[in-house]
């Protein structure tokens, strides 16, 4: 194949096209505050995956990583060991806060594969054949809040992360104490 004669392999195709995508994910400087800079890359991970579906699960099944994957990873790792993370406190952040969006690009990869435009269409495929004599608290959040215009990804999202953010900083100030 004339592709191969740009790239030696296909596993060097996978990894760079890890790497477009991690372009598009914020960099923290070394110095930067590491709460904001963990918000950046979070919501911009978040919108990569969201332009480009297919990469989580890509990025989370490589062996091997491109040049740019790496930076990134090395300076975040960088920027937090800066602010004082120990080495066991940088996974622990890292690991979570990538599950976080990680979870979050997987539900509105199912919800595009459920054939329902969005969250409010999949709540009111539910509601037609949810039993609400069977599930009482389940039918009435669906009816009177999601329904309603109650539920919006981004606000979840940024209750989300801030929550994740405050745990992490929780860790934070608690290993500095011991």
């Amino acid at each position: 194949m004339s592709l191969y004669n740009h790239v030696a392999s296909k596993d060097d195709l996978l990894d760079a096209m890890v790497d477009l995508v991690m372009r598009e994910i914020a960099v923290p400087e070394p110095d930067a505050p590491w709460r904001e800079a963990l918000r950046q890359r979070a919501i911009t991970s978040r919108a990569a995956y969201a332009r480009h579906p297919w990469a989580p699960r890509l990025i989370d099944t490589r062996p091997s990583s491109g040049p740019v994957r790496l930076a990134s990873f090395d300076a975040t790792i960088g920027c937090l060991r800066h602010a004082g993370f120990s080495h066991a406190l940088t996974v622990h952040a890292l690991s979570t806060l990538d599950a976080f969006v990680h979870g979050f690009a997987a539900h509105r990869l199912h919800v595009a594969q459920a054939d329902v435009p969005d969250d409010v269409g999949m709540a009111e495929a539910l509601d037609r054949w949810l039993p609400a004599e069977r599930y009482p608290h389940l039918s009435r959040l669906v009816r009177e809040h999601v329904l309603v215009g109650g539920y919006d990804e981004d606000e979840a999202f940024a209750f989300g992360l801030e929550l994740v953010l405050d745990g992490i900083e929780r860790s934070l100030a608690a290993a500095r104490a011991s």
